[in-house]
């Protein structure tokens, strides 16, 4: 989401009659500012870092002019953005290190699914925010503890109203220690998945669909669910049938071997492009 005007784009994706657990990511062009910010302060360039952060501060205050219809709304969103631009300020007067890093990292999925939610309200679309913090984390190796995410997040969803839709950030989450971390680069796709699979759900992706055109992989998901290894088995194990099926067939009389060959690279072509999801 690089604007305004994305943003409200996407109310429409999301406001039909299905239940959603909305996944965002940071504003276009966030993250990398505030990777630019933590480089600064790490390295003691407290006065450019400080540079940076009041004009990211300044461009979502101009965010919040053009978001909001009314008055009421862009009073709080001004103060909100002045809240969480005050508190990555405050790294600059304290000793810094990469955990802190983590932390000013996470300030761009906080801000951008509170102005969506806010949108929504605004609105009077019925909305609630659910706090990655609270349900995804990773294991010692970096890698995401699905029994812990899965417990945890099915826990969150019954505490939301059922009517209402459900905003949570993507790539942020803990580590295995309790401090915030996060799911590296294209981790909002991957906090996505990780949902959809944990719940058994189908996930549609709005920026491959809107920005880079057809993808095989995020319209398989979007038309049978997020793969997992239990699905994929399940693919191949039919794939398998009808190889064997079709080697049968073949030997009936009256049936042409040029349809069992047709059938059977039909087949292979599946194959290849489920493959093709995983390599």
């Amino acid at each position: 989401m690089g604007s305004p005007d994305r943003m409200r784009s996407l109310i429409p994706l999301i406001t039909d009659n299905d239940r959603k657990v909305v996944v965002l990511s940071a504003m276009s062009g966030t993250t990398n500012s505030l990777v630019e910010i933590t480089e600064l302060i790490y390295n003691s360039k407290i006065n450019e870092a400080s540079s940076k952060i009041e004009a990211l501060r300044e461009k979502y205050h101009k965010v919040v002019d053009e978001l909001y219809a009314t008055d009421p709304y862009k009073k709080t969103g001004h103060e909100f953005i002045d809240s969480h631009f005050g508190y990555i300020n405050n790294f600059t007067f304290r000793a810094f290190s990469r955990i802190q890093e983590k932390v000013i990292l996470a300030e761009g999925e906080l801000i951008s699914t509170a102005l969506i939610n806010q949108l929504l309200q605004e609105r009077g679309i019925k909305s609630v925010l659910m706090p990655a913090l609270n349900f995804m984390r990773i294991d010692k190796d970096g890698e995401p503890d699905y029994f812990y995410i899965e417990e945890n997040l099915k826990r969150e969803i019954r505490k939301c109203d059922s009517k209402s839709i459900i905003i949570t950030q993507g790539f942020i989450c803990r580590n295995a220690y309790g401090e915030i971390d996060n799911l590296k680069r294209g981790g909002s796709d991957y906090t996505a998945s990780i949902i959809g699979a944990a719940l058994k759900v189908v996930v549609l992706f709005y920026d491959e669909y809107k920005n880079q055109g057809y993808n095989f992989k995020d319209t398989m998901e979007s038309l049978f669910g997020v793969f997992d290894e239990t699905t994929v088995l399940w693919y191949l194990s039919l794939i398998n049938f009808i190889l064997i099926f079709g080697l049968t067939v073949g030997w009936i009389p009256g049936v042409g071997w040029i349809a069992v060959a047709v059938l059977m690279i039909i087949t292979l072509v599946i194959i290849s492009l489920i493959l093709s999801v995983f390599i």
